[in-house]
This record gives C-alpha cells, structure tokens and sequence, in this order.
C-alpha cells in the first residue's frame, strides 16, 4: 500500500488510539478528488439545464450522450467522459442554436498551418471540444443521410 507524505492530506485519517494522523492512499486522495469533480461537474450540468430550460434528453442530445448518462452524472453517480466534459463546455452554445467555434488562436492558425493547429489542438480544451462536435455532426449527418437513403430505395 503507498502512502503519500504530504502533510496537508492528513485531514480526516485519525488513528483514534494513537490520536495523529495516518496519511491517505493515493487511491482515497483520488477516490476524494473524483467525488469533488463529480459534484462540479453536476453543478454544472444542472446550472446550464435549468439556465436554458433543457430536459435531460435535450441536453443529452447536445452533448452527444445517452441520457441516462446526463442524469448519472448530475446525481454524482458517474464522472463524464473527457469528450462530454469539453462538450459541457460549449453546452450553453448549442443550447443557443449556435454552432460552436474555435477559439481566437485556433481560429488564426486556420489552415495555413495543419501541424501548429495540431499541437494547438492538443492543449487547448475549447478547440478539442469544437473539433470533437465537428467530427460527432459529421458522423451523425452521414449516418442520417445513409438511412434517408436506405429508406427511400426500399
């Protein structure tokens, strides 16, 4: 078991006997922080909802989710995917009927330069989010055309 010797995370592990501090595992600092990020995350979701009157499966749609996933997520029960935490980001833009845009140095790169916009990419939440929904409505529009089409050969 690896303990960690950072002072400050000697909070609520008392040995009662000995009356001091035990030092957390890594895995209960992490199991602790998980839980704070989750509650952010739920916070979060349940502002944006309930700021732009979505139901559960509105926002699910948006965020490119199962809705039971959204509804996992605001009672803390499931931390989001990194995808659909950079989708949160831009939740409250498609919740506009706007489409989501790269931000001011994304954007400047452009074309001009594929591998500078790649490493900029890497590093920059609000691009990965933008290029993410991109690719996601790409993938739903082909796959939305191929059934129009399969339904109308029929």
């Amino acid at each position: 078991m690896e303990f960690t010797h950072n002072p400050a995370v000697y909070t609520n592990a008392v040995d009662k006997k000995r009356g001091y501090f035990l030092p957390m595992t890594r895995r209960e600092l992490a199991s602790r922080d998980t839980r704070k990020e989750q509650a952010g995350f739920a916070s979060e979701l349940i502002a944006i909802r309930q700021r732009f009157d979505l139901s559960q499966s509105a926002a699910a749609n948006l965020l490119g989710v199962p809705s039971s996933a959204v509804a996992r997520i605001e009672q803390g029960i499931m931390a989001p995917s990194a995808e659909t935490a950079r989708a949160l980001k831009i939740l409250p833009t498609l919740a506009e009927g706007k489409a989501p845009s790269p931000c001011a140095i994304g954007s400047s790169i452009g074309l001009d330069g594929p591998d500078e916009l790649k490493a900029h990419t890497l590093t920059c939440d609000t691009c990965q989010a933008y290029f993410e929904w991109m690719l996601r409505r790409s993938l739903l529009d082909r796959f939305e055309f191929s059934r129009r089409e399969e339904t109308t050969v029929k």
